[in-house]
Formats: structure tokens, C-alpha cells, sequence
């Protein structure tokens, strides 16, 4: 998968690494808008067990509790996967 937010078609992937579904409530049912994902996917990261909206409802924060980056900061380097069971913080 990508980076961000991806619009359907969605393929799958053989990593099980987590993922966030937004759907839009419509007058019939629920649609599928957006599958967000982290760009750097590996096995457990648990990436989308905790969510939250900021105050203003335009920024999303994915918690990625079994993230091993030791990334530090904004853009730092996130194949560097030395630090397991650390947990990540994605913003969207």
C-alpha cells in the first residue's frame, strides 16, 4: 500500500499491519472513502488501534502501539526499526 490516504479500489496486502477505513454516512448505507495506511508496513505495528480527531476535525492521529521505529521527530527514519515496541504517532 501507499502513503496516506488511499481512495478504492483497494488492493490487499500480505503484511498485517493495521490500517483506518473512513466511510461517509449516506442517505442509504455507508460508503467507503479513504483507507489510510503507514508508508513503512511491517508485521504487528497495530497501526489504527487508537484514533482521535483534533479539536478542529481536519487532523487525524493514528496510534501504532507495536511501532519499532526509532524514529525521532518529524521525518525521521522510519526503516530504522531498532527500538521494538516503542509505538508511533501518525498525523493526517
Amino acid at each position: 500500500m501507499g502513503t496516506g490516504a488511499l481512495h478504492t479500489p483497494v488492493t490487499s496486502s500480505s503484511v498485517q499491519s493495521g490500517a483506518v477505513f473512513i466511510f461517509e454516512r449516506k442517505p442509504t448505507s455507508w460508503e467507503l472513502r479513504s483507507l489510510i495506511k503507514p508508508n513503512v508496513s511491517y508485521e504487528g505495528t497495530q497501526f489504527g488501534a487508537q484514533v482521535a480527531f483534533g479539536d478542529n476535525q481536519r487532523i487525524l492521529a493514528v496510534g501504532a502501539a507495536g511501532d519499532a521505529s526509532a524514529a525521532r521527530g518529524i521525518d525521521g527514519d522510519q526503516a530504522d526499526t531498532t527500538a521494538p515496541q516503542s509505538g508511533a504517532l501518525w498525523l493526517y
